[in-house]
């Protein structure tokens, strides 16, 4: 059984778990489902817990009164957080939590090596496995190349509101560009979905969401629909806490039919190929440079993100 998750981790909905029968319970009601009555119980093999989660230490008692395999899956490192990062309080708020819930873990599941190493480091008696993020086309099918002309040249961002210091790493890198290409008679604008909802910001536009939280999947129909960007952004800060990042934005923004800059990371290092299904950016210059070459040439464009959906299609598609 799996129930739909208010998690605001993007990396769970795409994350194939093969772990047989399993039971994911991330909400209320999944709590609720576990208390419902003894002909279910016999029927859940595993329960899958995310991330963090309020009922996480209640969900971990009934699953082991019941012989259920208890399974912890994170795609960030909440354990070792840095003060600086934006959920630093929420995370310092439920770190009992999620401590006692590592612990009591039977299977601890994350989605990159560098995760696997840090959970390895704790010594801990459960299995660590990686699951990385793949592409599921019910979730986000994938979407065609729009082209409307280059007049007006939309670049798109998305994420939470603990990627303040990931966005602004290309505060300056878009000023520059709409001064540029100001002059060149095209407008250049940057779009901002999750990460901000201030509208006051004089070098982005925020597009509000019409609720939140929002599943993912819930999320990606919506996003699908009122993203028209012609190239995404993925800034990130290389902080520690970051190195433990995947993928998965890369997944997608291909999905969404948009050609990406990224931050050359360690998430990216090794999947993005320079100049083939993407650009990576090591500075301010470097962002400026990138974004103006797809900016100018919409066949460029094109070319990456053909390229792009065939890797994913190739290497991320979990059928």
């Amino acid at each position: 059984f799996s129930s739909e998750s208010s998690n605001k981790g993007k990396a769970n909905e795409t994350q194939g778990i093969p772990l047989g029968f399993t039971f994911e319970a991330t909400t209320q009601s999944g709590l609720r489902k576990i208390y419902k009555n003894s002909r279910q119980r016999k029927k859940i093999m595993k329960l899958v817990i995310q991330r963090v989660n309020l009922f996480s230490t209640k969900l971990a008692k009934k699953a082991k009164q019941h012989g259920i395999k208890l399974v912890y899956e994170t795609d960030d490192d909440f354990l070792d957080m840095n003060s600086s990062n934006p959920s630093f309080n929420y995370i310092q708020g439920n770190l009992a939590n999620i401590k006692k819930l590592v612990s009591a873990a039977d299977e601890i599941v994350v989605s990159t090596s560098e995760l696997k190493r840090r959970f390895d480091n704790l010594n801990l008696s459960s299995n660590v496995t990686i699951i990385r993020n793949y592409y599921l086309d019910n979730v986000l099918p994938l979407k065609e190349f729009s082209y409307s002309g280059n007049q007006y040249v939309k670049i798109g961002y998305f994420g939470t509101m603990t990627h303040n210091n990931d966005l602004e790493l290309i505060h300056n890198v878009i000023l520059r560009l709409k001064d540029i290409f100001s002059k060149k008679g095209i407008q250049v604008d940057l779009e901002v979905i999750g990460a901000s909802i201030d509208e006051n910001v004089d070098w982005f536009n925020v597009k509000k969401m019409p609720y939140y939280p929002m599943s993912m999947a819930t999320f990606m129909k919506w996003i699908s629909v009122r993203a028209n960007w012609d190239i995404g952004i993925i800034p990130l800060v290389n902080t520690e806490f970051n190195k433990c990042k995947s993928e998965l934005k890369y997944i997608e923004f291909t999905a969404l039919g948009v050609p990406i800059v990224a931050s050359d990371v360690d998430a990216y290092e090794g999947t993005v190929e320079e100049g083939v299904t993407g650009f990576l950016a090591n500075s301010e210059d470097e962002w400026v440079n990138k974004l103006s070459m797809l900016i100018e040439n919409p066949k460029l464009r094109h070319g990456i993100l053909n390229n792009a959906r065939d890797d994913i299609l190739k290497n991320y598609d979990l059928r």
